[in-house]
C-alpha cells in the first residue's frame, strides 16, 4: 500500500530538464487516501493462463511480452517469472493530480519485491520508481511523487539528480498540523487527464518558464518558514494563490474555463486560496479555508469535497493470508 499525496509548492520543478539547470524544490505531503497492489503466485496449472492482472480490466497472459499494462509489463521485463497474479485498486481514481501513477509504481514495485525476498529500503523504492516510471513515459515524469510515496509524511524534497534527492521531514507540532488540515479542502472539479502529454507541454516551455520555476521553488522555502513558525497560517493559504497563478502560466491547459469558474466560486465564498493539483487540466482543487467559512465554500463548490488527513506514513507492505 503506498499513500497519494498533496503537492503544495514547488510541482514542475521536480524534472531533471529544470533541476539540472537551476535549483528545484517541493513541499509535499503524504495523505490517508492510497493505491493498493496485491501479488502472489498461484500454483501452477490451476488457472488457463500462468499470469492474471486485475486492474481497470482483467488481463490474462501466456509472457510479460503480452501484458498490455505498461508499467507492470516494464517492472517485469527483467524477472523471472512463470505464475503470477496482481491485483490492484485505488481510493481513489487516477488521473486527479493527487500522484496516483507514481503510487501504483511504488506499491507495485513494493509488492513485487516482497514477492521476490529482496525488498528495498524506502528511497531505493522511491528511485526504482523514478526510474520505471521515465523509462515508459520517456521523461515525461518528475521525480516528487515517487519519493512521498515511498516515504510519507509531510517534506520539502531538494532535487540534484534522479538518483540525488533530498527528502527533509517538516516537523509541525500535533496542534499545529491539525491546524493546517482542518483549514485544507479537496474538491473534485471533474475530469481526468493525461498528466504526461500536458507535462511533455511544460517540457516543450521550460526555457520561457525559468524565471517562473524560480519563483515557485522560493516559495518552498516562505511556506516552510509560516509552516514551522508559530504565527498565523492564512499565509499560507494566501501564497497558494500566488502559486496557482504561476502554475497556470506555465503552459495551456493547465487549467480550464471551468475550473477557473469553480475556483472563484470558492474564491468569493471564502476561500483564501487553493490550486489544482498534478499537471492540471481537471482532477482535484485543493483550497485552503479558514474552519468558519467551509460550510459557504462547500455550498458555493457544489461539487464533492474531501477533508485529508496529512502527513501520513508511506508504502507499507501488508501480509495477506
Amino acid at each position: 500500500r503506498a499513500p497519494l499525496r498533496l503537492s503544495f509548492f514547488g510541482g514542475g520543478s521536480d524534472f531533471p530538464e529544470v533541476f539540472d539547470a537551476q535549483p528545484g524544490a517541493v513541499l509535499s505531503t503524504a495523505v490517508n487516501f492510497s493505491v493498493h497492489v496485491t501479488a502472489a503466485r498461484p500454483p501452477a496449472g490451476i488457472f488457463e493462463s500462468p499470469i492474471r492482472l486485475f486492474h481497470r480490466r482483467v488481463e490474462s497472459c501466456a509472457t510479460v511480452e503480452q501484458i498490455e499494462h505498461p508499467l507492470v509489463r516494464a517492472a517485469l521485463a527483467d524477472r523471472s517469472v512463470t505464475q503470477l497474479e496482481i491485483h490492484t485498486a485505488g481510493d481513489l481514481p487516477s488521473g486527479t493530480g493527487l500522484g496516483s501513477s507514481s503510487s501504483f509504481s511504488v506499491a507495485l514495485l513494493g509488492a513485487l519485491d516482497a514477492l521476490d525476498g529482496r525488498p528495498r529500503d524506502p528511497m531505493e523504492l522511491a528511485y526504482a520508481a523514478i526510474e520505471l516510471e521515465r523509462r515508459v513515459e520517456h521523461g515525461a515524469v518528475g521525480c516528487q511523487d515517487q519519493v512521498m510515496a515511498a516515504l510519507g509524511g509531510l517534506r520539502r524534497l531538494e532535487f540534484r539528480a534522479v538518483d540525488d534527492i533530498e527528502a527533509h521531514p517538516v516537523a509541525l507540532s500535533p496542534s499545529r498540523l491539525e491546524a493546517l488540515q482542518s483549514s485544507l479542502l479537496l474538491v473534485h472539479a471533474g475530469g481526468r487527464r493525461a498528466a504526461p502529454k500536458l507535462e511533455r507541454r511544460k517540457l516543450d516551455r521550460v526555457e520561457g518558464n525559468r524565471a517562473t520555476l524560480r519563483h515557485m521553488v522560493e516559495q518552498v522555502d516562505r511556506a516552510c518558514r509560516v509552516l514551522e513558525g508559530s504565527g498565523p497560517l492564512e499565509p499560507f493559504g494566501e501564497m497558494l494563490d500566488q502559486a496557482w497563478a504561476a502554475k497556470r502560466r506555465l503552459a495551456p491547459g493547465v487549467s480550464t474555463p471551468e475550473i477557473d469558474a469553480l475556483y472563484g466560486a470558492c474564491r468569493n465564498a471564502g476561500a483564501l486560496g487553493g490550486k489544482l493539483l498534478g499537471a492540471g487540466g481537471g482532477g482535484f482543487l485543493l483550497l485552503f479555508v479558514p474552519p468558519e467559512r467551509q460550510d459557504a465554500v462547500v455550498s458555493a463548490a457544489g461539487r464533492t469535497v474531501l477533508h485529508p488527513r496529512l502527513a501520513q506514513p508511506g508504502a507499507r507492505r501488508l501480509e495477506c493470508t
